[in-house]
């Protein structure tokens, strides 16, 4: 198939040369029609993308394995190219990115004797946690305090994030974490483990005004209170000091918590910047939407845990590829949920409502209507970017 790349489209990819644009919507169109990253599914639907069915199934093959065998520095700023027009196509659906909340957590898996594990930045859009910074950890188990630190820093290297809050489970704690982001202008709700910091929570007890914090109560104090129906919903905080810096210590209800479960699972205890507790509880609960985002990239959505390329440079530009292709099925599935029917929504006994289907499975299906073939998906980005101004760097520097 002879296809020209527009120059609104080329722009964004600097000086990548066009060939390389090219074969880059090819494996995306891939990746979507098979549902797959693993090349060998990839391989399959290329007659059908590229509207040749002469051509040898190991002759497009060897074209994507030339395609992640491009220089590192060049696969790097195809990586870069891919973010950047992601987060322009996301700051059309959402236009003010610089209050969003960020998300963080890491997903694993192994594969044909490879572990992976893949620690993931999200910044959170319309309540969808969409990739922009991730690394391989190539480890079981948890990240380290100094990993963390380390992959941060490059984060930081590409993305303005001050004044974003950061949400992320229990696992993501240390005090050296916590002073470099508050050194780093990120606010931040995480998640701790029954009995963390209770010596210094027990320590810092005094009387106050405050309706925000109970300072008078120890570490059982505040679950006793937790515990109580009166506090359910708002739960009950203290500020404590860690390293000579404030933080508000919350402890609430975890109302997935049923009679029957683990005593240790009943109680959330959270340590934030934020000064409010109502307001460090209603943000935690956004935390989930990274566990939506790893679902949708593996299971139900590209198959990620499939990944057969190996090299740390080929995962970043693999899993570039398909946050890419994520965030194109949330904008779309965004474009869509505008016009919600009662039918689209769930109303739960608590009074709370959620899509029926999530954004990115609305979008998804749409765009399978008629993302047939390459024409079709370069058409269809093209028209998204008629829009927008040239090429700026919203986040990517």
């Amino acid at each position: 198939m002879v296809l020209q790349i527009n120059d609104k489209l080329t722009s964004y990819f600097g000086e990548i040369k066009e060939s390389v644009v090219k074969n880059t919507f090819i494996i995306l169109q891939g990746i979507f029609k098979s549902k797959s990253v693993n090349l060998n599914e990839v391989k399959l639907v290329l007659p059908e993308i590229l509207n040749n069915r002469t051509t040898d199934i190991e002759s497009h093959y060897r074209r994507l394995t030339r395609f992640f065998n491009l220089p590192n520095e060049e696969k790097r700023r195809l990586s870069k190219s891919l973010l950047c027009v992601g987060l322009v196509l996301l700051g059309e659906s959402k236009k003010n990115l610089g209050k969003s909340y960020l998300t963080l957590d890491g997903t694993k898996w192994e594969y044909n004797d490879t572990y992976i594990h893949l620690l993931t930045l999200c910044i959170v859009v319309n309540g969808v946690s969409i990739p922009i910074w991730w690394e391989d950890l190539s480890k079981k188990g948890h990240s380290s305090q100094e990993e963390r630190l380390s992959f941060f820093k490059k984060a930081l290297s590409h993305y303005n994030l001050r004044g974003k809050c950061l949400l992320a489970d229990r696992e993501y704690i240390g005090r050296d974490w916590f002073s470099f982001l508050q050194n780093e202008g990120i606010e931040f709700v995480i998640r701790l483990k029954k009995g963390i910091y209770k010596t210094e929570i027990d320590a810092w007890t005094a009387r106050s005004t405050n309706k925000e914090t109970a300072q008078h109560l120890r570490y059982s104090g505040l679950e006793h209170r937790a515990k109580s129906p009166k506090y359910h919903q708002k739960g009950v905080a203290k500020e404590v000091f860690i390293n000579d810096i404030k933080y508000l210590f919350v402890i609430v209800r975890n109302h997935n918590w049923k009679v029957g479960d683990k005593q240790n699972e009943e109680l959330l205890y959270l340590f934030t910047t934020l000064t409010k507790r109502t307001k460090a509880i209603k943000a935690y609960k956004i935390r989930w939407s990274i566990e939506c985002c790893f679902k949708c990239l593996k299971s139900k959505g590209f198959d990620l845990e499939a990944i057969n390329v190996k090299g740390d440079e080929k995962i970043f530009l693999m899993v570039a590829l398909v946050s890419f292709l994520y965030t194109l099925c949330v904008i779309q599935g965004l474009k869509i949920g505008k016009k919600l029917k009662k039918s689209d929504t769930k109303l739960f006994k608590d009074g709370s409502i959620t899509l029926s289907k999530s954004y990115f499975k609305k979008g998804k299906d749409d765009l399978r209507r008629f993302l047939f073939n390459l024409f079709d998906f370069v058409t269809f980005i093209s028209k998204l970017l008629t829009a927008v101004k040239p090429p700026i760097n919203l986040f990517v520097q």
